[in-house]
């Protein structure tokens, strides 16, 4: 038996030793092995645990043994017989017989030995051999058998070795790849580079990198600003006079765009005199990251300017209410003066020259409230079309004269219920988009028409009714297609922070959605852009009932000047007019008359209690009192509800007929 086994065992267990050792896995190890036993060995089933490190016994490989048989032995605890029998390092040499059914009429199956897989002193697991005969293995054979266990068993511990250090390589840049890491490796006396080529193809595109010049290629794709203090680092590191490299840095991309990355980087092998062999790190894509930092800071920055804006706006709020006190003054009693003279009479044309200048700076005071956006909203009928014209001939100066600005504006095209500045503010900035998309100069053309609508417009869900369409289009260089679904959202530009907010067409479309209309725009690249906006017609008002007595007003204001002259110009207009010059003297009156007062005609800002104070007094004592708002003063949050919900609200100043005209549409609220 001896010597028909030794030539055979000898053999094996040298070419065993070449094949386990040559295994790229610990997979192909033990196929190996196992593949060896069963064709030398007169066994028919053989299977190799090794110990995890719980001390549990897992089956890491087996061939020809029954499924139902891997299923209630694939582990074996730490506590049961057979591991503690292994752990104990002894081999056994006995035909025990497998609880397992005859599989294809073979019989069943016995184990015939058990023999202990060392790493040195360490048992690591087991080599299970089996077969369907009863009969124990030849005494002969069990020494060199127990060799060739043994010499496996440093083998298989340095391939296990290796395949827990490339899982961990592979979790390693699974986690790399998932924060969008590129690892890198240098050797410093060669200059070669490593890097993950893979990963850098997917963030950068497919830039033309070869392998072991990665790092070089990567230093002359980095952006100018950059590049020099991002070569000064890592030199100072590759000489040893740094213990690490950490810069941010940007890489172009192969469609041209840049991107940012956080670079870290340190000495991981050095020769006898200290002197760096290799270095590694990491460079990872921080674009996102970077791009709402920068974000963050100009969010930051217009809201500090917005901050800025709010306080120059609040004062001028506050000249300005005392400016147009005067305004009104000037002007209503320009108004009054003018009434007493002939007709022929020459003196009619200063005082018009005088009117005007009044009325240009009331506009001027309007604007400056308006453009601050601390106006009050006062919707009111409005010819679209007028109000076009002249905030076209109003803003020339701000869009700049190298526009070529066309009107075709239909003065039947209907009335709208809106604020005069809420139409300023969408021509303003509809304008202002218009002469950014043509630097050089170019066409614009604002259009207004009636339009019936029937059914609602491609993409938008109008009522049935009448609308006013307004229109404006140029020539310019358009709008990207993927831009074009954001040019409505606030802070969104295509332009530097520096030069927009980026709120031009987001208030474009929040005034419109207001005022009950829609929005469009469509663009081409090179072609230009037009936006149409829909604004809802006013219905056609009921003919106003006459009333069968003079309205009794009651004037409250606590400017004497203005006090005096309303009152005055109400009484003109037919109206009875009581006055008070606060809200004290006023309750005061309406006490006496509480079935007198028809309309309260009061101005917002007052000592004591604010006008808007007042009226919910007098409305305790009156309810079906009318209300009129005047102001020199830009609109607060209670101004505002009263406006919204039964008030009405004349800003100063104001001549006779828009003061009758005010009274008389805040008796029909």
């Amino acid at each position: 038996m001896s010597e028909r086994w030794q030539p055979d065992l000898i053999r094996f267990e040298r070419d065993l030793a070449l094949a386990v050792a040559a295994a790229p896995d610990l997979a192909t190890a033990l196929e190996r092995l196992i593949d060896g036993l069963l064709t030398l060995l007169p066994v028919d089933a053989a299977g190799v645990y090794l110990f995890d490190p719980s001390g549990r016994l897992d089956l890491a490989a087996a061939r020809n043994l029954p499924a139902s048989f891997l299923a209630a032995v694939e582990h074996l605890a730490a506590e049961d017989p057979r591991t503690v029998l292994v752990q104990a390092g002894e081999t056994v040499y006995e035909p025990a017989r497998i609880p397992v059914p005859d599989q294809d009429g073979k019989g069943a199956l016995h184990v015939l030995a058990v023999l202990p897989v060392r790493d040195r002193d360490t048992v690591i697991g087991s080599v299970n051999l089996a077969s369907h005969s009863a009969e124990v293995l030849p005494t002969e054979l069990r020494p060199t058998l127990e060799a060739v266990v043994a010499n496996f068993g440093p083998v298989l511990a340095r391939a296990r070795a290796q395949d827990e250090l490339q899982a961990q390589g592979n979790l390693m840049q699974a986690a790399l790849r998932g924060a969008r890491a590129v690892y890198w490796q240098r050797h410093v006396p060669s200059g070669e580079s490593v890097a993950d080529l893979e990963l850098l193809s997917e963030l950068l595109g497919n830039p033309p990198w070869e392998r072991g010049a990665a790092m070089n290629a990567w230093f002359a794709q980095a952006h100018p600003a950059d590049r020099e203090r991002m070569q000064g680092g890592m030199e100072a590191l590759l000489r040893g006079e740094s213990a690490r490299w950490d810069e941010e840095f940007r890489v172009q991309a192969a469609d041209g765009q840049w991107r940012w990355f956080s670079g870290h980087g340190t000495v991981i092998e050095r020769d006898h005199s200290g002197a760096p062999v290799r270095i590694a790190g990491t460079s990872m894509d921080i674009t996102d990251v970077k791009t709402a930092a920068i974000e963050r800071q100009r969010l930051t920055e217009h809201y500090q300017q917005v901050a800025r804006l709010e306080a120059v706006a609040h004062v001028a709020g506050g000249i300005a209410h005392e400016f147009n006190n005067l305004l009104t003054a000037m002007s209503g009693y320009l108004d009054l003066v003018n009434e007493t003279l002939d007709p022929d009479d020459p003196r009619r044309r200063d005082l018009a020259q005088a009117q005007q200048a009044a009325r240009r700076a009331g506009e001027l005071t309007e604007h400056l409230l308006t453009f601050s956006r601390r106006a009050v909203t006062t919707p009111e009928p409005l010819q679209a079309s007028r109000v076009v014209q002249q905030v076209v001939r109003l803003l020339r100066p701000v869009v700049g004269h190298q526009l070529q600005i066309k009107r075709n504006l239909d003065p039947g095209a209907g009335e709208i219920l809106a604020d005069r500045a809420q139409i300023e503010q969408i021509v303003l900035n509809l304008l202002l988009n218009a002469r950014d998309a043509l630097p050089d100069g170019g066409n614009v053309t604002i259009t207004t028409a009636a339009h019936p609508v029937t059914r609602s417009p491609a993409g938008t869900d109008l009522e049935p009714g009448d609308y006013l369409l307004l229109t404006v289009s140029d020539d310019g260089c358009g709008i990207e297609p993927a831009h074009q679904r954001r040019v409505f959202e606030p802070f969104f530009t295509t332009k530097s922070p520096t030069e927009h907010a980026g709120l031009g067409l987001a208030t474009v479309y929040g005034i419109v959605e207001r005022l009950g209309g829609v929005v469009q725009i469509e663009s081409a690249l090179g072609q230009g852009t037009t936006v149409r906006i829909w604004l809802p017609c006013c219905p056609a008002d009921a003919p106003a009932e006459e009333p069968s007595r003079p309205l009794r007003v009651l004037v409250v204001d606590d400017d004497d000047a203005v006090r005096r002259l309303t009152r005055r110009m109400l009484a003109a207009q037919g109206f009875e007019v009581l006055d008070a010059p606060n809200a004290e003297a006023a309750l005061g009156l309406v006490e006496e008359r509480p079935a007198g007062i028809d309309v309260l005609v009061t101005d917002v800002v007052m000592p004591g209690r604010s006008g808007d104070e007042l009226a919910a007094m007098v409305r305790e004592l009156v309810p079906a009192v009318k209300v009129l708002f005047i102001s020199g003063h830009p609109g607060t949050g209670p101004l505002r509800r009263e406006v919204t919900v039964d008030g009405v609200f004349l800003q100063k100043p104001f001549d006779s007929r828009l003061l009758a005209a005010a009274v008389r549409q805040a008796c029909q609220r």
